[in-house]
């Protein structure tokens, strides 16, 4: 499954066309915070002024077979290896958008100080979610992409995209989600008011299509 979907978001983050059918929106997501202990690990604080919104859970069946360490560690080099490339891709040619712009909130003014590894690392150590959520994530980074250049992944961008992805693909996939307040502590942004306006900047940009083919989460490990 993991060699299948990396290859498959390899070819989203090329732009290869694919036809997508829309999702339903509406209800409520059952949220839940779990009792562990997170780290603080803050990166460059940003401010909004965002009501937390909701996305319906999908009632389709997703993967949730087991998720050895071995994979987990396959799958979080992967994911990094890309997101690095990318960077190094885009970050040639990056143009910060300026403050007024809406994709302004997404980059931060100097190049985190945390690396990408040990930031991806937060998601795999915090939040027993299955692949399916982390492979949801880079399906709509991908689309992401396509849809606007100026959130084209690059050194000053790619910790918040990443978070806000995870935050739509967790709620996608999961039977239960984490609440924002729980995705901003492991994030190391100030609060889950910054993830939620995120989180809705990204629905729009997608036009709140957050739906995936199933097959894709019927492979076999």
């Amino acid at each position: 499954m993991i060699e299948a979907c990396i290859g498959m978001m390899q070819d989203v983050f090329t732009y290869t066309e694919s036809v997508f059918e829309f999702a339903s929106y509406g209800n409520s997501v059952l949220f839940v915070d779990k009792h562990v202990s997170i780290e603080d690990s803050p990166i460059t604080p940003q401010h909004s002024n965002v009501t937390p919104v909701n996305v319906c859970q999908n009632e389709e069946e997703f993967f949730y077979g087991d998720f050895s360490d071995s994979q987990k560690n396959s799958l979080l080099r992967q994911m990094v290896n890309l997101l690095e490339k990318l960077c190094a891709q885009n970050d040639e040619f990056l143009v910060i958008p300026d403050k007024h712009s809406s994709c302004s909130m997404f980059y931060s003014q100097a190049k985190q100080n945390v690396a990408l590894e040990t930031y991806i690392q937060r998601f795999f150590t915090y939040l027993d979610v299955s692949p399916a959520a982390y492979i949801a994530a880079f399906i709509y980074l991908g689309r992401v992409q396509k849809c606007n250049p100026q959130l084209s992944i690059n050194s000053y961008n790619v910790h918040r995209l990443f978070m806000a992805a995870m935050t739509l693909g967790i709620k996608y996939t999961e039977d239960l989600a984490y609440s924002n307040q729980v995705i901003a502590k492991v994030g190391g942004v100030p609060s889950s008011r910054e993830v939620s306006q995120l989180e809705k900047h990204m629905l729009a940009t997608l036009n709140f299509n957050l739906y995936i083919e199933n097959q894709l989460f019927q492979l076999e490990l």
